[in-house]
């Protein structure tokens, strides 16, 4: 009696196990063709192999894929750069992507960073700079977004902004106060080049209270 009770135990978990298994796997791009969003060039390629079995993470990876070579190469073997027509409807397929991206995974401060790129290129600064903020707020100190982080500063000094970073908000100023202080504490000579180059960010960094 023990020994059939124990059976049906085992084949009980076993039943839960493999559904479980089916739910997680049903939504992965890997294993739903449903859920394959095509890119650029028709594929749907993922440089990491966690993508294919996280969709949040694959959605992003793929508008990032819209934002970064595949927004300028043209679709012909000529390597000839897209138009800029061309340039701008994928870096709107880019915003759609991190919007699905955004809707599984709402705390991804590379996804927000992301985000404000594909606004910015779309010429919406207005809309940018909320995202990017959301990622200074997510991810105040993330070595591998400060230089991302820091070069969308440096496009808002070029594009909408007094050269003394009168104009920054109160969220953007911490943002790019942290990065550069996380930069300083890893790569202290790329800091010092960073702060020479850009009278924004240094600035920043000289109005900045010590955290």
């Amino acid at each position: 009696m023990a020994r059939w009770a124990m059976t049906v135990l085992c084949l009980a978990l076993l039943g839960i196990g493999g559904a479980t298994l089916w739910q997680v796997l049903r939504g992965s791009p890997a294993f739903a063709p449903a859920h394959r969003v095509a890119g650029p060039f028709g594929d749907w390629r993922v440089p990491l192999a966690q993508a294919h079995f996280d969709r949040g993470e694959y959605y992003r990876q793929l508008g990032e894929g819209y934002l970064r070579a595949d927004l300028l190469l043209g679709a012909g073997e000529d390597d000839a750069l897209a138009d800029a027509a061309q340039a701008m409807a994928r870096a709107s397929r880019a915003e759609e992507l991190l919007h699905r991206s955004l809707e599984l995974a709402p705390a991804d401060a590379f996804t927000w960073a992301s985000l404000a790129w594909a606004r910015a290129i779309q010429d919406r600064v207005g809309d940018a700079r909320p995202a990017m903020e959301t990622s200074w707020t997510l991810a105040p100190y993330n070595a591998p977004l400060a230089m991302t982080r820091l070069a969308f500063a440096e496009f808002l000094a070029a594009a909408v902004i007094a050269p003394d970073a009168g104009a920054l908000t109160t969220g953007e100023a911490r943002g790019i106060g942290r990065d550069i202080a996380t930069i300083a504490r890893f790569k202290p000579g790329l800091a010092e080049t960073i702060l020479a180059a850009s009278p924004v960010i240094a600035g920043v960094h000289a109005r900045a209270p010590a955290e």
